[in-house]
């Protein structure tokens, strides 16, 4: 500017005229990315050497100045270092991370924020008054919040939309232009999902492939409608809603709780990442939201964990208390699947998968061991291999029970543990192996098998050694 310099040019100077209009031979943008090899910058350079032809300063403007190769900015670095004094460089970027750090040491940084919704609304209803083009209010907001802090974007989007409309625009033409998904299908599913609605979560998945929506845009669009819940569950102000759709978010409020909402919105995130590299977009949707409506339908495994370390069976009655560690869990906010909802070995896998989160070691011995049955919140579990037994035995375990071993894997049983606890054997005792079995060194006999006849009896003999 003729008057400056200034941090508000007049705009009615000649210079600010010509820059207006891209027409001023002092003020030259270069393309960061068409321009990036080591011969433009040369040629740059030989420039730089010239004066200005009617202003004070020439004016290199370099765009997405990251994209310079290496060799490029080592031939810029001797410029920076020693600018003519009548040359301004200004390099604009996204991605400041990419380029040099003996470029950007050399350089003075200035950060831009995004622009607010807001912000943008108004610049955009400016627009379409001077064009005189009427746009509904709800439209101008939606295109802003779909711009998501850039300007250029929102204009770009109003541009095509003065195109190819015959009069005023309304909301529904902007979300057929872009492909926006209806805020009342977020409000249906999360509906659906709350009231375990499946056949409507499926009908629901059905009527956004039918309209051609990009299923990864569906999800991203429903993980930003469940943040403004979380938003407002949590008494956090969002400035971007009208009075109408604030009314809606305010009735669903309480649908979720806080930690159950965190839980969805995570789950959705690994699922757009899923669905990136896969040809089943469809199918990964249809079972993770069939899931989120299951998700509420869960229970602490505080008590499971605790029931998880009395096992009875094949396996070890006693407390299972882990060697050493000084670790005290809490599994207060842990949740897994009902019981009456997975069958015995998903349900055992969940578990070791849940334990290992918290204690590696149990979960390498439980492993091991395979689920026989669940009853009454106690799981019985057989150990296969009598090595198993050592690591039972880490674990300071009171009694191991030995089930339909031969005479040989019991006395293997025996050596192995040497009396660091006591040893039960059941299954095909017989009158003609007891006497065999008590002298391979076991504790306890129990023999259901001679009194199977009388569901109220079960017999168990000490085994004491006279003499």
């Amino acid at each position: 500017c003729q008057k400056g310099p200034t941090a508000l040019p007049c705009n009615t100077c000649s210079n600010c005229r010509e820059i207006d209009d891209s027409i001023n031979l002092d003020v030259l943008e270069i393309d960061g990315a068409s321009n990036r090899g080591i011969e433009e910058i040369r040629t740059l350079q030989e420039n730089t050497r010239y004066a200005p032809g009617r202003g004070n300063y020439k004016i290199y403007i370099i765009d997405e100045v990251h994209m310079l190769t290496k060799h490029a900015f080592n031939a810029l670095l001797k410029t920076l270092e020693e600018p003519p004094k009548h040359v301004i460089f200004i390099f604009a970027t996204t991605e400041p991370h990419k380029v040099p750090m003996t470029v950007l040491s050399r350089c003075q940084r200035f950060n831009f924020r995004r622009l607010t919704v807001s912000e943008i609304e108004g610049k955009l209803k400016e627009i379409s008054e001077k064009e005189k083009i009427p746009v509904e209010d709800l439209a101008v907001k939606l295109i802003a919040r779909q711009a998501d802090g850039s300007l250029r974007d929102g204009e770009s989007m109003l541009d095509q939309l003065f195109t190819y409309s015959d009069g005023k625009i309304t909301v529904n033409d902007v979300r057929q232009m872009f492909g926006f998904v209806e805020e009342e299908i977020y409000f249906s599913l999360t509906d659906s999902i709350k009231g375990k609605d499946e056949k409507k979560i499926l009908k629901i998945i059905d009527t956004v492939f039918d309209k051609g929506y990009d299923m990864e845009e569906f999800v991203s669009g429903y993980i930003k409608h469940l943040r403004k819940l979380f938003l407002l569950k949590n008494d956090v102000e969002i400035s971007d809603l009208s009075s109408e759709e604030l009314s809606k978010y305010i009735e669903r409020e309480n649908t979720f709780s806080s930690f159950l909402l965190l839980q969805i919105l995570n789950r959705l995130s690994v699922l757009i990442r899923k669905m990136k590299n896969s040809a089943i977009t469809r199918i990964l949707l249809e079972i993770e939201l069939l899931t989120l409506s299951r998700l509420e339908d869960t229970v602490q495994i505080k008590e499971l964990i605790q029931r998880l370390e009395k096992m009875k069976g094949g396996a070890f009655i006693s407390s299972i208390q882990e060697e050493n560690t000084g670790y005290e869990s809490n599994y207060e906010t842990e949740m897994v699947s009902e019981i009456r909802d997975t069958s015995l070995e998903t349900l055992w896998k969940e578990l070791v998968e849940k334990v290992s989160k918290k204690r590696r070691p149990l979960a390498a011995i439980l492993y091991n061991f395979h689920p026989i049955s669940f009853e009454n919140g106690l799981f019985t579990i057989n150990i296969k291999e009598p090595n198993s037994f050592l690591q039972a035995l880490r674990f300071n375990v009171d009694r191991i029970m030995l089930d339909n071993m031969s005479i040989e894997e019991i006395g293997d049983a025996v050596k192995i543990v040497n009396g660091r606890c006591e040893l039960e054997v059941s299954g095909n005792i017989s009158l003609q192996n007891i006497r065999e079995i008590a002298e391979a060194g076991v504790d306890y006999i129990s023999v259901g098998s001679l009194t199977h006849s009388y569901n109220s009896i079960d017999l168990c003999m000490r085994i004491r050694r006279i003499g």
